[in-house]
Protein backbone atom coordinates (compact mmCIF):
# COMPACT_ATOMS: atom_id res chain seq x y z
CA UNK A 1 0.00 0.00 0.00
CA UNK A 2 2.92 2.37 0.69
CA UNK A 3 4.27 1.67 -2.78
CA UNK A 4 0.94 2.55 -4.32
CA UNK A 5 0.78 5.80 -2.38
CA UNK A 6 4.31 6.70 -3.51
CA UNK A 7 3.32 5.93 -7.08
CA UNK A 8 0.40 8.34 -6.95
CA UNK A 9 2.44 11.25 -5.60
CA UNK A 10 5.39 10.57 -7.92
CA UNK A 11 3.11 10.36 -10.92
CA UNK A 12 1.48 13.65 -10.02
CA UNK A 13 4.79 15.44 -9.59
CA UNK A 14 6.38 14.01 -12.72
CA UNK A 15 3.35 14.53 -14.97
CA UNK A 16 3.86 17.00 -17.75
CA UNK A 17 1.12 19.32 -16.55
CA UNK A 18 0.36 22.52 -18.37
CA UNK A 19 -0.05 25.30 -15.82
CA UNK A 20 -3.63 26.44 -15.35
CA UNK A 21 -4.15 29.86 -16.88
CA UNK A 22 -4.81 32.88 -14.73
CA UNK A 23 -3.73 36.50 -15.02
CA UNK A 24 -0.79 38.08 -13.31
CA UNK A 25 -3.01 40.26 -11.13
CA UNK A 26 -4.86 37.10 -10.10
CA UNK A 27 -1.59 35.54 -8.94
CA UNK A 28 -0.84 38.63 -6.91
CA UNK A 29 -4.25 38.42 -5.26
CA UNK A 30 -3.58 34.80 -4.29
CA UNK A 31 -0.11 35.56 -2.94
CA UNK A 32 -0.65 38.84 -1.17
CA UNK A 33 -4.09 38.52 0.36
CA UNK A 34 -5.51 36.30 3.04
CA UNK A 35 -9.02 37.70 3.15
CA UNK A 36 -10.89 34.43 2.91
CA UNK A 37 -8.95 32.75 5.72
CA UNK A 38 -11.05 34.69 8.23
CA UNK A 39 -14.22 33.24 6.72
CA UNK A 40 -12.84 29.73 6.37
CA UNK A 41 -11.55 29.48 9.95
CA UNK A 42 -14.08 31.51 11.96
CA UNK A 43 -16.37 29.00 13.77
CA UNK A 44 -19.17 31.55 13.99
CA UNK A 45 -19.26 31.99 10.23
CA UNK A 46 -19.14 28.23 9.69
CA UNK A 47 -22.59 27.74 11.20
CA UNK A 48 -25.46 27.05 8.84
CA UNK A 49 -23.44 25.36 6.10
CA UNK A 50 -25.69 24.28 3.25
CA UNK A 51 -23.42 22.23 0.98
CA UNK A 52 -22.70 18.68 2.06
CA UNK A 53 -18.93 18.50 2.50
CA UNK A 54 -17.31 15.40 4.04
CA UNK A 55 -14.29 16.26 6.14
CA UNK A 56 -11.84 14.73 3.67
CA UNK A 57 -13.09 17.06 0.89
CA UNK A 58 -12.93 20.28 2.93
CA UNK A 59 -10.27 22.80 1.94
CA UNK A 60 -9.99 26.01 3.94
CA UNK A 61 -6.75 27.44 2.53
CA UNK A 62 -7.52 30.96 1.35
CA UNK A 63 -4.86 30.79 -1.38
CA UNK A 64 -6.50 27.70 -2.88
CA UNK A 65 -9.98 29.24 -2.73
CA UNK A 66 -8.72 32.51 -4.25
CA UNK A 67 -7.05 30.59 -7.06
CA UNK A 68 -10.16 28.54 -7.75
CA UNK A 69 -12.48 31.58 -7.93
CA UNK A 70 -10.07 33.47 -10.17
CA UNK A 71 -9.65 30.52 -12.53
CA UNK A 72 -13.41 29.83 -12.75
CA UNK A 73 -14.98 33.30 -12.99
CA UNK A 74 -18.15 32.24 -14.83
CA UNK A 75 -20.53 31.29 -12.03
CA UNK A 76 -24.18 30.83 -11.11
CA UNK A 77 -26.00 33.51 -9.09
CA UNK A 78 -28.84 32.02 -7.06
CA UNK A 79 -31.59 33.92 -5.27
CA UNK A 80 -35.02 33.07 -3.90
CA UNK A 81 -38.31 34.89 -4.29
CA UNK A 82 -41.12 32.41 -3.58
CA UNK A 83 -39.23 30.04 -5.89
CA UNK A 84 -35.56 29.48 -6.79
CA UNK A 85 -34.05 31.79 -9.38
CA UNK A 86 -30.66 31.40 -11.09
CA UNK A 87 -28.63 33.17 -13.74
CA UNK A 88 -25.07 32.87 -15.00
CA UNK A 89 -22.53 35.70 -15.03
CA UNK A 90 -18.79 36.40 -15.28
CA UNK A 91 -17.57 37.63 -11.92
CA UNK A 92 -14.69 39.84 -10.85
CA UNK A 93 -13.17 39.08 -7.46
CA UNK A 94 -11.80 41.91 -5.34
CA UNK A 95 -10.09 40.90 -2.07
CA UNK A 96 -10.45 43.22 0.91
CA UNK A 97 -10.07 43.12 4.66
CA UNK A 98 -13.69 42.14 5.25
CA UNK A 99 -13.71 38.88 3.27
CA UNK A 100 -13.74 40.02 -0.33
CA UNK A 101 -16.20 41.25 -2.92
CA UNK A 102 -17.65 39.89 -6.14
CA UNK A 103 -18.74 42.23 -8.95
CA UNK A 104 -20.66 41.71 -12.16
CA UNK A 105 -23.45 43.15 -14.29
CA UNK A 106 -26.69 42.06 -15.91
CA UNK A 107 -29.22 43.32 -18.43
CA UNK A 108 -31.70 45.75 -16.92
CA UNK A 109 -34.44 43.58 -18.44
CA UNK A 110 -33.28 40.69 -16.23
CA UNK A 111 -35.65 40.69 -13.25
CA UNK A 112 -33.16 39.12 -10.85
CA UNK A 113 -31.72 42.50 -9.87
CA UNK A 114 -35.13 43.53 -8.55
CA UNK A 115 -35.17 40.42 -6.38
CA UNK A 116 -31.79 41.41 -4.98
CA UNK A 117 -33.02 44.91 -4.18
CA UNK A 118 -35.92 43.38 -2.23
CA UNK A 119 -33.80 40.69 -0.57
CA UNK A 120 -30.01 41.10 -0.98
CA UNK A 121 -29.09 37.57 0.17
CA UNK A 122 -27.25 35.75 -2.60
CA UNK A 123 -25.39 32.52 -3.30
CA UNK A 124 -22.78 32.34 -6.06
CA UNK A 125 -21.63 28.87 -7.15
CA UNK A 126 -18.23 28.48 -8.80
CA UNK A 127 -17.67 25.05 -10.34
CA UNK A 128 -14.51 23.59 -11.80
CA UNK A 129 -13.57 20.40 -13.60
CA UNK A 130 -15.47 17.19 -12.82
CA UNK A 131 -15.31 13.59 -13.92
CA UNK A 132 -17.03 10.23 -13.66
CA UNK A 133 -14.91 7.61 -11.85
CA UNK A 134 -15.49 3.99 -12.83
CA UNK A 135 -15.03 1.30 -10.14
CA UNK A 136 -13.37 -0.86 -12.79
CA UNK A 137 -10.09 1.01 -12.28
CA UNK A 138 -9.87 0.21 -8.56
CA UNK A 139 -7.74 -2.62 -7.18
CA UNK A 140 -10.91 -4.09 -5.67
CA UNK A 141 -13.67 -3.90 -8.28
CA UNK A 142 -16.33 -4.57 -5.65
CA UNK A 143 -17.07 -0.87 -5.49
CA UNK A 144 -19.51 1.58 -7.01
CA UNK A 145 -19.10 4.49 -9.44
CA UNK A 146 -18.67 8.02 -8.17
CA UNK A 147 -18.17 11.53 -9.50
CA UNK A 148 -15.20 13.69 -8.59
CA UNK A 149 -15.65 17.45 -8.68
CA UNK A 150 -14.69 20.80 -7.21
CA UNK A 151 -16.96 23.65 -6.18
CA UNK A 152 -16.86 26.84 -4.12
CA UNK A 153 -20.05 28.39 -2.74
CA UNK A 154 -19.93 32.08 -1.84
CA UNK A 155 -22.65 33.62 0.32
CA UNK A 156 -23.16 37.34 0.74
CA UNK A 157 -25.37 40.37 0.36
CA UNK A 158 -25.77 42.16 -2.94
CA UNK A 159 -25.91 45.85 -3.71
CA UNK A 160 -27.43 46.94 -7.01
CA UNK A 161 -25.54 49.68 -8.84
CA UNK A 162 -27.41 52.19 -11.00
CA UNK A 163 -24.76 54.91 -11.14
CA UNK A 164 -23.54 55.12 -14.79
CA UNK A 165 -19.93 55.86 -13.86
CA UNK A 166 -19.69 52.86 -11.54
CA UNK A 167 -21.34 50.60 -14.13
CA UNK A 168 -18.78 51.73 -16.71
CA UNK A 169 -15.95 50.95 -14.30
CA UNK A 170 -17.29 47.41 -13.90
CA UNK A 171 -17.59 47.00 -17.67
CA UNK A 172 -14.07 48.37 -18.19
CA UNK A 173 -12.61 46.08 -15.52
CA UNK A 174 -14.43 43.07 -16.98
CA UNK A 175 -13.06 43.76 -20.46
CA UNK A 176 -9.52 44.22 -19.14
CA UNK A 177 -9.75 41.02 -17.08
CA UNK A 178 -10.83 38.77 -19.93
CA UNK A 179 -8.97 40.45 -22.78
CA UNK A 180 -5.65 40.54 -20.95
CA UNK A 181 -4.40 37.19 -22.25
CA UNK A 182 -5.06 37.99 -25.91
CA UNK A 183 -2.25 39.01 -28.26
CA UNK A 184 -4.22 42.07 -29.33
CA UNK A 185 -6.68 42.89 -26.53
CA UNK A 186 -9.92 44.60 -27.50
CA UNK A 187 -10.25 47.92 -25.72
CA UNK A 188 -13.37 49.43 -24.19
CA UNK A 189 -13.05 52.48 -26.39
CA UNK A 190 -16.54 53.11 -27.75
CA UNK A 191 -18.26 56.30 -28.95
CA UNK A 192 -19.85 58.21 -26.08
CA UNK A 193 -23.40 57.93 -27.46
CA UNK A 194 -23.02 54.17 -27.91
CA UNK A 195 -21.62 53.77 -24.38
CA UNK A 196 -24.45 55.83 -22.92
CA UNK A 197 -27.09 53.60 -24.49
CA UNK A 198 -25.21 50.49 -23.37
CA UNK A 199 -24.95 51.59 -19.76
CA UNK A 200 -28.64 52.52 -19.60
CA UNK A 201 -29.50 48.92 -20.52
CA UNK A 202 -27.34 47.45 -17.76
CA UNK A 203 -27.28 47.33 -13.98
CA UNK A 204 -24.17 46.54 -12.01
CA UNK A 205 -24.04 44.65 -8.75
CA UNK A 206 -21.54 43.74 -6.09
CA UNK A 207 -21.71 41.08 -3.40
CA UNK A 208 -19.89 41.49 -0.11
CA UNK A 209 -18.71 38.01 0.86
CA UNK A 210 -19.92 36.81 4.24
CA UNK A 211 -19.24 33.08 4.11
CA UNK A 212 -17.53 30.52 1.88
CA UNK A 213 -17.92 26.77 1.53
CA UNK A 214 -15.53 24.74 -0.58
CA UNK A 215 -15.52 21.13 -1.70
CA UNK A 216 -12.65 19.38 -3.47
CA UNK A 217 -13.83 15.77 -3.88
CA UNK A 218 -10.78 14.18 -5.49
CA UNK A 219 -10.68 10.57 -4.22
CA UNK A 220 -8.83 11.56 -1.02
CA UNK A 221 -10.95 9.02 0.89
CA UNK A 222 -9.84 6.10 -1.26
CA UNK A 223 -7.20 3.51 -0.34
CA UNK A 224 -3.71 4.49 -1.59
CA UNK A 225 -3.79 1.93 -4.40
CA UNK A 226 -7.20 3.20 -5.57
CA UNK A 227 -6.06 6.83 -5.40
CA UNK A 228 -3.05 5.86 -7.50
CA UNK A 229 -5.38 4.23 -10.03
CA UNK A 230 -7.39 7.45 -10.35
CA UNK A 231 -4.18 9.40 -10.92
CA UNK A 232 -3.11 6.94 -13.61
CA UNK A 233 -6.52 7.23 -15.27
CA UNK A 234 -6.19 11.02 -15.53
CA UNK A 235 -2.59 10.76 -16.74
CA UNK A 236 -3.93 8.90 -19.80
CA UNK A 237 -6.24 11.76 -20.70
CA UNK A 238 -5.28 14.75 -22.82
CA UNK A 239 -8.40 16.89 -22.43
CA UNK A 240 -8.45 20.15 -20.46
CA UNK A 241 -10.90 18.71 -17.92
CA UNK A 242 -8.58 15.80 -17.14
CA UNK A 243 -5.52 18.06 -16.83
CA UNK A 244 -7.32 20.32 -14.39
CA UNK A 245 -8.48 17.41 -12.24
CA UNK A 246 -4.92 16.07 -12.12
CA UNK A 247 -3.46 19.47 -11.28
CA UNK A 248 -5.85 20.00 -8.35
CA UNK A 249 -5.24 16.45 -7.12
CA UNK A 250 -1.57 17.41 -6.99
CA UNK A 251 -2.32 20.66 -5.15
CA UNK A 252 -4.58 19.12 -2.53
CA UNK A 253 -2.43 16.00 -2.05
CA UNK A 254 0.70 18.14 -1.60
CA UNK A 255 -1.05 20.08 1.16
CA UNK A 256 -2.12 16.86 2.85
CA UNK A 257 1.33 15.29 2.90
Amino acid sequence: MKAAASLSITALKSANLRPLKFRSHSVAACETTDTLSMIATNPGLAKGDHMYVPKYAQRDESSLIHKFILEHPFATLMTYDREPYANHFPFLFEPNGNGGRLMSHMARSNGQWRQLEADPRALVVFQGAHSYISPSIYANSLNVPTWNYMAVHVYGRAKIIHDPDRIEKILQATVERFESNRDQPWKYDLPEEFRSKLVKAIVGFEIDIERVESKFKLSQNRAPEDYAAVVEEFLKRTDENGREMLAYMHLTKSQDV
